[in-house]
């Protein structure tokens, strides 16, 4: 079975049902590994999230960026939830789907606006609020701003994530600023993104790379 081709993807649906812990991790590691090939089970894939693994959980964030377009609001909402979740590394690989092309500004919105549905944090509605000002590509250091200089520790998390976005070019000046944010996540987050050379979505793989990594090597 090449699940990488897309072959034998089906067959894997009803693993899903599984409640064996062991099965499920391994169901997570398919999806990480699989990306793309994994749409037509997106929905089996997000129930993830709610693994208690934190690994299982990542694993889904990473495959779902890959997978979700913005008809998926549910599914786009589940993940800007794990912007709140309890483990730094799930934290990381939101805020490479953040930061990547793939997830255009509407698509972000659309996650937003699901997330304030099911999650309470008054940063939620906030950060919708703020980037629906975004008027052009060239705004965004302005609400980037905003969002990193606010008190709230979740605001920053995803006001590190816009920063870390590359168009032609990574505003060095905004990644600074994030790196210095009180978000401990956010901070690491920045740092990282500070120190890698490559632009776009080959820089937001290698983080999310990273963060599977060092998972699994801990």
């Amino acid at each position: 079975m090449s699940v990488r081709e897309g072959s034998g993807i089906e067959e894997l649906r009803v693993l899903f049902h599984s409640e064996s812990p062991p099965v499920i991790a391994s169901l997570g590691y398919i999806a990480y590994e699989a990306g793309s090939a994994m749409q037509p089970l997106r929905n089996e894939v997000a129930s993830l999230l709610g693994f208690s693994c934190p690994q299982v959980r990542s694993d889904a964030v990473i495959c779902l960026a890959k997978c979700v377009s913005h008809e998926d609001r549910s599914i786009l909402g589940g993940m800007m939830a794990c912007l709140v979740d309890e483990d730094e590394f799930v934290h990381r690989s939101i805020l490479s789907f953040v930061a990547s092309q793939t997830a255009g500004l509407s698509k972000l919105i659309v996650a937003l606006e699901e997330v304030c549905e099911i999650r309470p944090e008054p940063a939620f509605p906030y950060i919708l609020d703020q980037l629906k000002q975004v008027r052009n590509q060239c705004s965004i250091p302005e609400i980037v701003g905003l969002l990193l200089k606010n008190d709230d520790p979740l605001v920053q998390r995803f006001g590190v994530g816009l920063a870390c976005r590359a168009t032609l070019i990574v505003d060095l000046n905004l990644l600074d600023m994030a790196g210095k944010c009180k978000d401990d996540s956010g901070r690491d987050y920045a740092r990282i993104r500070r120190d890698l050379p490559v632009l776009g979505s080959a820089t937001n793989a290698r983080i999310s790379e990273y963060s599977a990594r060092r998972r699994r090597e801990s």
